[in-house]
């Protein structure tokens, strides 16, 4: 039996001629015959990298086809191959196991694709989701035995998972790189490339240079996903006079649920991932369903919302979102869904990262820095049952209505409901363009109301409920709505004034002698402009009203007339709902 793998094995061949020996020095530059054990231990050495994502050979660098069960088992062919030296091989990965009886999906090929016209040669390529194409890195290397204590597992822990590596990015460009990048990095590996893009929270695309000279600032990560990419975004590496043509452009696959579990291995093999213990990242550029949100809250960074998410025992899961809204915003998304790997989990977004809390019941995960956040929760989600006249009851729902209004925050939502005559539910809309609707009020119950609604969880849309209890007590307010979607002419007014709410507009009439009549203004205002007017006129006509959406009139009831300062309390808040 001959052995051609170890240098120790082959001083000990019988040659029979000079001829025989000249003939078995040509073999060994040719031929890799290893035994099974020494074939074991050539897989412990990075002999080959993945060269090019998602392409396979055309039919002229295809020297033999086998059907391959895993990644290694090709690369173990690749290395055993007795006929011809192969150079390299493609991998398509099965989807099932038909489909991985049924045709070859490990080619192998004796072309030499080490050389630096790596331009060239991609164009020689075809493009094929799913299939990858891996390079011999060293000459001669793969063909020495590598000792049982070594293990290149521990310095590559990418080594056992190129599996899932190549199926959690695609090459989209080749011979460019981003001319504008929010960061960048110097690693050893286009995996590494990609696990740095993938754990960064905003990286979408990302370029990369394979490079066996410098690592230097060779991993450029963006922001900006493949639709979003424009011409001024790249620039050519070819010819450019700076050596650097292989560079390529890769998009982040986020389809793959191999790719979405491949965090927490990383955070327990290698430092090379910093990744936190309490929660991780299940659903990249998604979100989750209207329908399986149970409340909301702002949060300065992912680690709050995390923190958030541990301190409520209902919580097993948030998104947050990876563009800064306006300030304030409800971004930690909370819900009780326990992540199946499912895609069907989540919703795609491209502004959303989904995460699963781990660890649940780990006190160090809900005790970080979070205690100020816990209280602001606990008073958004106390703002509901205030005065007891709301209940929150859907989290991404609203409907189509007649009553729309453009108002500042949820309160004075809250307020146009309590004053109109027969309000029972509204849905209230935090993200919204300037200017455009964002309360919505309904005569309907919620019930009447489940076959108008419409789910616009991308808009943060929420249904509350007006309790009947808050109609039978109207009297207890001091004020009555007069006339809707009008404001007073100029004629009639005393003074007007630029307040944060409604109830400053009605404290401010309660506390003049002479007010009867006053008008508020719920669109959003510009910055000084008067939101509140008042009038001492007895009686008002038809033609003391000017039409306008935004505002309404309200007449001050006999009983708080004439009240002394001291009987009201002027609320200094945004939030009327806090007294």
């Amino acid at each position: 039996e001959w052995y051609f793998c170890n240098q120790t094995k082959m001083k000990n061949i019988i040659f029979w001629s000079v001829i025989e020996f000249m003939i078995s020095l040509l073999l060994l530059d040719h031929f890799s015959i290893c035994t099974p054990h020494e074939t074991s231990q050539i897989l412990k050495k990075d002999c080959f990298v993945l060269r090019f994502g998602s392409r396979r050979f055309p039919e002229r660098f295809q020297k033999s086809s086998k059907i391959a069960a895993s990644l290694s088992n090709c690369e173990k062919l690749c290395i055993s191959e007795g006929e011809f030296r192969c150079r390299g091989y493609s991998f398509r990965y099965p989807k099932d196991v038909l489909e991985l009886t049924s045709s070859p999906n490990c080619i192998l090929t004796d072309e030499d694709l080490s050389y630096e016209d790596k331009v060239g040669l991609s164009l020689a390529l075809l493009e094929e989701a799913y299939t990858d194409i891996y390079v011999l890195t060293r000459h001669g290397e793969c063909n020495q035995k590598i000792s049982n204590e070594h293990s290149e597992e521990d310095e590559n822990p990418f080594q056992s998972l190129k599996d899932i590596n190549s199926r959690c990015y695609k090459g989209i460009k080749n011979a460019f790189k981003h001319y504008a990048y929010r960061d960048y990095a110097s690693v050893a590996s286009l995996n590494q490339c990609y696990i740095r893009c993938r754990d960064s929270g905003f990286c979408k695309t990302f370029s990369f240079r394979n490079s066996r000279d410098s690592y230097s600032r060779n991993c450029l990560l963006s922001h900006r996903n493949v639709h979003e990419i424009k011409e001024r975004d790249l620039v050519s590496t070819v010819n450019n006079g700076e050596g650097d043509s292989n560079w390529e452009v890769f998009s982040v696959e986020r389809n793959s649920p191999l790719c979405k579990n491949y965090g927490s291995f990383y955070t327990k093999k290698t430092s090379l991932v910093t990744s936190s213990n309490c929660f991780n990242l299940v659903g990249p550029q998604s979100k989750h369903y209207g329908s399986t949100i149970y409340g909301s809250v702002h949060a300065k960074d992912v680690a709050s919302c995390s923190v958030l998410c541990h301190q409520d025992s209902r919580c097993r899961s948030f998104s947050f979102p990876t563009v800064t809204f306006r300030a304030n915003l409800e971004n930690c998304v909370l819900s009780g869904v326990i992540y199946s790997g499912k895609p069907t989990d989540f919703e795609n977004d491209y502004n959303w990262n989904a995460f699963e809390i781990l660890d649940v019941g780990n006190k160090l995960c809900s005790e970080k820095g979070g205690s100020h956040l816990e209280s602001k929760y606990r008073e958004d989600n106390q703002a509901e049952g205030r005065k007891g006249c709301f209940r929150r009851s859907k989290y991404g729902f609203s409907f189509e209505s007649e009553y729309k209004l453009s108002v500042r925050n949820l309160n004075d939502c809250f307020d146009a409901c309590k004053h109109h005559k027969s309000c029972q539910t509204i849905a209230f809309i935090s993200k919204t363009n300037y200017g455009e609707p964002n309360c919505i009020l309904n005569e309907k119950n919620i019930l009447e109301l489940e076959k108008d609604e419409e789910e616009i969880g991308k808009n943060f849309a929420v249904l509350y409920l007006f309790s009947l209890n808050c109609q039978e007590n109207m009297n207890t307010d001091c004020e009555m709505i007069l006339n809707r979607g009008f404001g007073l002419h100029d004629s009639v007014l005393k003074s007007s004034a630029e307040l944060k709410s409604f109830e400053d507009c009605s404290d401010l009439c309660r506390r003049d002698s002479s007010c009867i009549y006053f008008s508020y203004k719920y669109n959003e205002i510009k910055f000084r402009e008067r939101n509140c007017e008042l009038s001492v006129y007895d009686s008002l006509g038809s033609q003391d009203f000017v039409p306008n959406s935004n505002w309404n009139v309200y007449v001050q009831l006999p009983k708080c007339r004439n009240s002394t300062k001291e009987n009201w309390k002027q609320s200094n808040s945004t939030d009327y709902l806090d007294n």
